[in-house]
């Protein structure tokens, strides 16, 4: 049976012998230092005496460490170093010099050397700095191998991941994300995680981004919600969870940003949210978020001493339209009725359709009597014009009713009340009329 297709994809870090390429035109001191090294450490030796040997070497044979003497005979070791690191320029060049002079030693070092020796070459020094160098390049080794293999899973992920620093600073990301936004690794990678481009068009702070890292980066777990815009532009809610890894010493090495896509969930919410909040039928707000508007208008009213004036409307014989012409007709009409009152009041205005031929308008955007009543005349002259057009003239008209806060209540519930009995003394006046409420 095969494994995995992710596993067989790793990179591993077997152990192998450290290669090292030593170049002296002394062949006793070519002898002596391999025979140190291959004596007391894992190392496959090879030996070039000059320039056309060290070329010769490198076509078959990539050191990790090379020991370069300085002098080659009428050639300089210095020189070598740049077409070593062309070959690989990994390779770490060790020189070796008689000179005791440290100009020369910081002459190799600007030349790309990482170390230097002084001839004749201690054996005990020489094994601690190859050790040295050993182990620092196996570090290098396995972190390189690390991110890879990190790159590897997440490319194999379906999931919209990214890990992060403890400072928020972009690792990796996995394919998926990148393929969701269009953009490459690279505008990704290496970028704090509050400025990464597709916050651009997003509705969240730069700082609360930051709050969330530095939650994760306490040892929690943290979580924001926030719309943002795929390759199509198209608007999708996402929430995002930042959890923290911790190393053996117990402190967070590393932060694991997961993004959920939240859209469906959010329209399936909406629809349930309009079904629980609007009427079904014109579309306009029920009476459970008539009061949830109400509420909000009576706490700012009452924070910046404002009046707001409350209408109760109600269609006078609109029981005639159902029982002759029957409820579609009488739909119709409702719906014509909820569209007219949307075009004549202001955008601040709150509408509500309370009951069967019932609605409600809070008016917010008329504090003065006269105001108060021009408002209501308009309604009135709209209702018997739009039903004039749908031939139902002389029969509906509409009642309406209008209490003012602060004066005729103070609360939700007494304010619909009191338009309610204004309502019916507008009824008792005639009809098509409106009626302030009075004590």
């Amino acid at each position: 049976m095969g494994g995995s297709p992710i596993l067989e994809r790793l990179v591993t870090t077997e152990q192998m012998p450290v290669r090292v390429l030593i170049v002296d035109d002394d062949q006793d001191i070519l002898d002596s230092l391999e025979g140190v090294l291959t004596l007391h450490g894992d190392y496959e030796v090879k030996k070039a005496t000059d320039v056309v040997s060290v070329k010769s070497r490198l076509k078959h044979f990539i050191p990790d460490i090379v020991l370069l003497d300085i002098n080659l005979g009428s050639s300089n070791g210095l020189d070598l170093i740049s077409l070593l690191k062309a070959e690989a320029p990994d390779i770490d060049c060790i020189i070796m010099t008689a000179h005791r002079d440290v100009d020369y030693a910081v002459k190799a070092l600007r030349y790309g050397a990482v170390d230097y020796l002084f001839k004749p070459v201690d054996p005990s020094r020489l094994l601690r700095t190859m050790d040295d160098f050993y182990h620092q390049r196996r570090i290098k080794q396995e972190q390189a191998y690390k991110q890879q293999n990190l790159k590897t899973i997440l490319d194999q992920t379906s999931g919209f991941i990214l890990l992060l620093s403890p400072a928020g600073i972009c690792i990796e990301v996995s394919q998926a994300a990148l393929s969701y936004i269009k953009q490459g690794r690279d505008k990704i990678v290496g970028e704090l995680f509050t400025v990464i481009p597709w916050w651009e068009y997003s509705d969240i702070s730069k700082p609360h981004l930051q709050e969330a890292i530095n939650i994760a980066s306490s040892g929690q777990v943290s979580r924001l919600e926030t719309e943002i815009y795929d390759h199509n532009y198209h608007k999708k809610w996402f929430e995002f969870s930042l959890k923290p890894v911790f190393d053996e010493d117990n402190q967070v090495s590393l932060i694991i940003a997961e993004g959920h896509d939240l859209t469906e969930h959010k329209q399936i919410e909406q629809k349930f949210r309009k079904m629980a909040l609007y009427d079904p039928l014109t579309g306009l707000a029920n009476r459970v978020l008539l009061y949830e508007h109400l509420g909000n208008t009576l706490a700012y009213a009452a924070r910046n001493q404002q009046k707001f004036s409350v209408f109760y409307i109600d269609l006078d014989n609109f029981k005639l339209i159902n029982d002759s012409l029957g409820h579609r007709a009488g739909d119709d009409l409702l719906i014509n009725i909820g569209e007219c009152l949307k075009n004549c009041m202001r955008k601040d205005d709150v509408i509500a359709r309370v009951g069967g031929d019932e609605f409600v308008v809070v008016l917010r955007s008329e504090s003065e009597n006269e105001g108060i009543s021009i408002a209501a005349e308009r309604l009135m002259q709209s209702i018997t014009q739009l039903v004039s057009k749908q031939g139902h003239k002389n029969v509906i008209s509409a009642s309406i009713g209008i209490a003012v806060y602060p004066e005729d209540g103070q609360d939700a519930d007494t304010l619909l009340h009191n338009a309610d009995v204004a309502m019916y003394g507008a009824k008792n006046k005639g009809k098509n009329c409106f009626q302030y409420y009075s004590s």
